[in-house]
């Protein structure tokens, strides 16, 4: 190596693939839990349909909207903004044929998950 040249390194060793300085937090390589979830749900075809239904079907549950008049989330109260993240949690479980979970709203691959939802989108 000459002076000014850069040392190569491999990917994990603080430099990307591109030889960038990385910002990777050091732990543990692999998640496994978590891959045994993503695979699990992502052998479902239509698991964007069945998550955008629930989320819809929670919605009208909750606005009820032939009963209350009411048709927009702003103007459900924060008790009923919760409920929409459990209720929509209850309709993904029982959409997608999973169990409870023992500590958290599902069991996904043996692995216990949380369902959480918030209409916030950041800004």
């Amino acid at each position: 190596m000459t002076a000014g040249e850069s040392p190569v390194r491999a990917p994990g060793e603080g430099y990307d693939v591109a030889g960038a300085p990385s910002i990777a937090v050091p732990g543990p390589a692999i998640d496994a839990p978590l891959l045994e979830v993503r695979s699990h749900l992502l052998r479902r075809l239509d698991l964007g349909r069945i998550c955008g239904r629930a989320i819809r079907t929670a919605f009208d549950e909750v606005l009820d909207g032939g009963r209350t008049g009411r048709i927009d989330l702003r103007e459900l109260d924060v008790v009923e903004k919760a409920y929409t993240g459990t209720k929509i949690a209850i309709i993904l479980r029982d959409a997608l044929g999973l169990q409870r979970g023992t500590e958290l709203s599902l069991s996904v691959a043996v692995h216990d998950v949380e369902v959480l939802f918030s209409t916030r989108t950041g800004d």
